[in-house]
């Protein structure tokens, strides 16, 4: 029998999905969204959304290989980083107090709402791949993604928009590296302090069937516009986050 937390959930995965698919920033409000109307614990949610950026990694590569935004000669030094970053994030996280975990994400939240919100321009695609630049993100992009159980993204594209990276170029690397992130997480936390793999499975496929249809719309809708609405629900879910514990 579905519960209307199950329902709850689905929504929020399709939801977030879609934005994956639309501008490749997506999944990090799955842990507000699901705080603010579900009793599901940080800590649970954490390793279950971390196993289901698998589905959602695999699902976006497919759609923006189709579109010509993926280049896999790039993503491998990321790689070459995140394996490691991962790995000690998702070992760190049983030792984190909620709270802190709570602040840490709300000022990720702000920071990359304020950042892609000022810098929403898409950029002059770079050919330039500085393997040691790549490793250093990597490392960041993994160990933040996997201690908060936020999608790569998230920290990845305002990063490399520093570097004036073409935006299709950074969501087309954002994507590769959901894998890597979401495999070497999950293990460990399986591992570790376990997965709750029926919320997992859940917001994989509903997330999966999001970035689906985002992807379609991706290339019918501003890319400009759409950035900026998701910088302002970035900003809006940090708020919201931090406001809940004031409360």
């Amino acid at each position: 029998m579905i519960e209307a937390v199950d329902i709850l959930i689905l929504l929020t995965g399709t939801f977030t999905g879609m934005l994956i698919g639309l501008v490749g920033i997506g999944g990090v409000l799955l842990l507000p969204i699901l705080i603010s109307t579900t009793n599901l614990d940080i800590h649970r949610i954490i390793p279950a959304s971390s196993f289901s950026f698998f589905f959602t990694g695999l699902t976006a590569t497919w759609m923006y290989r189709r579109f010509g935004w993926v280049r896999f000669r790039t993503s491998k030094h990321l790689v070459y980083g995140i394996i490691p970053g991962a790995i000690g994030g998702a070992l760190l996280n049983p030792y984190v107090p909620e709270l802190i975990l709570i602040y840490l994400f709300s000022a990720l939240l702000l920071l990359t709402g304020f950042r892609s919100f000022v810098g929403a321009k898409d950029q002059i695609e770079s050919q330039d791949e500085n393997k040691t630049l790549f490793l250093m993100v990597g490392v960041l992009v993994g160990f933040c993604s996997s201690l908060t159980g936020t999608a790569g993204p998230v920290m990845l594209i305002p990063t490399l928009m520093l570097f004036h990276h073409g935006l299709k170029q950074i969501i087309g690397l954002s994507q590769v590296i959901q894998i890597p992130i979401a495999v070497v997480a999950s293990i460990t936390y399986l591992l570790t302090t376990g997965v709750d793999l029926k919320l997992g499975l859940m917001l994989g496929f509903s997330q999966a069937a999001g970035v689906l249809v985002g992807a379609l719309l991706a290339r019918k809708i501003n890319t400009v516009i759409l950035k900026r609405i998701t910088s302002l629900l970035l900003i809006l879910s940090g708020l919201l986050l931090i406001s809940k514990e004031w409360i």
